[in-house]
Formats: structure tokens, sequence, C-alpha cells
């Protein structure tokens, strides 16, 4: 799984720079890079890190690879769990699930991505709250179980109720090649032989600046 990609489409759509993203400070050139060859860092020095990080991909394709723009663990970790549709316009949501559905990798979609769920996913709260960084020990498991009880936090629904629009996430899917196993004899793919971005060309069509009309609404 590319966590690289997941940061160069999170950089790119909110602007944040903080923790691991501060190695993601060219988001659109980061994300031709992702595109093309699976991980931004392969091999080169990362800052975050303060060394070097990862390895090439090789003569793998991008259909070994799972790619995600959201996960439990990227949403869940943030401290009011906010998924992506609570942090970008709904443009950028949108230009988010193409750069998802239309990469050349297998997409992963965080439950209720593929319709703009907008509630919280506050899945670490137990553990951000027993390792608050530097505010003492942990707090026993009877108390911290009790503060879930008394805020709310155990059984909220994570998924809105309802049949919400799908349309969009729909029709990029069916624009996505058929999976080599699934393939008609004599189809070509277009994972491995599809052409590579160039970094002018990305940065014309992913600036963040005018993501606001990337996408039509789906509605």
């Amino acid at each position: 799984m590319s966590d690289d990609y997941h940061h160069a489409v999170h950089a790119l759509l909110t602007g944040e720079r903080d923790r691991y993203y501060a190695d993601f400070h060219t988001p659109t050139e980061q994300l031709v890079k992702a595109i093309n060859d699976t991980f931004v860092y392969d091999g080169s020095y990362s800052p975050f890190r303060g060394r070097q990080h990862g390895a090439p991909v090789g003569d793998l394709t991008g259909d070994r690879f799972v790619v995600s723009v959201q996960t439990h663990d990227q949403v869940g970790n943030r401290a009011q769990g906010e998924r992506l549709a609570a942090l970008v316009e709904p443009a950028q949501l949108r230009l988010g699930a193409a750069l998802l559905l239309l990469a050349p990798h297998v997409p992963l979609l965080f439950m209720g991505e593929e319709y703009g769920e907008e509630r919280p996913f506050p899945f670490f709260l137990r553990l951000r709250r027993s390792t608050s960084a530097g505010r003492g020990p942990p707090r026993s498991e009877r108390r911290i179980r009790a503060d879930e009880r008394n805020s709310g936090s155990t059984g909220r629904k994570y998924l809105s109720v309802g049949h919400p629009e799908l349309d969009l996430a729909r029709e990029l899917l069916k624009k996505r090649p058929a999976p080599p196993l699934c393939r008609p004899a004599g189809r070509p793919t277009s994972v491995a032989g599809a052409p590579r971005l160039s970094s002018s060309k990305g940065a014309a069509d992913f600036d963040r600046r005018s993501a606001s009309g990337a996408l039509p609404d789906s509605r």
C-alpha cells in the first residue's frame, strides 16, 4: 500500500503541512510521481524522517499496489476524527474521488467515502485520551470508559442513515479498466501501458487553487 499517494492528495487538497505532510511540500509534482511510480519516497531523502526512505517498485505495475485518499488510520488519528469532506470544498472532494478511482492502482474506499460522508470517525478517542502527550500517566480503563459514556462517543453512528448520492463514484468506477483476471482476451491493460504524466501537465491539472472547478457536481 502506498501511503505516499494518500499524503500527496491530502496535502494538495487541504494545504496541510504538519507532521509527515511536511514531506509533501510540492504536492502537485509529488502526486504526479505517485501516479507514475507509486511511491514518492523511493530512496530519496525524507525531511520529516531526517534520512533516506523507501525503495523503487522496479518492474511492478500500479495494479499491484493499493492506494487511498482516506482510511480508518488517517481519519481516526486526527484530533477530531474529521473526514476529508469536513476539510475541503465539495469540488475538491470530487477531485479527490477522481484521483483515487481513476488512479492506475487498486483503490481503497473508506466506509462512507463513496458518497462523501461527513460524520467524524473518532475511532482512536480512547487511545488519545489515555496517552495525551506529556500530560502524565495514562488514566485507568474504568475512567476512560466513563469519559466516553459522558461524551456520548460510545455507540456514536459513524455513517449517515439513508441512501446518499452515489452517481459520481459509480461513473468513475465504470471508467476504470477491467482487472487483469476479468479482462476479455485481447483487451489491453491501461495500467501497465498507460502514458506517464509529466510534472508540467500535472501542475496544470491538479493545481489546488483551481480545484474548485475541477469536476462538475454529480447531482
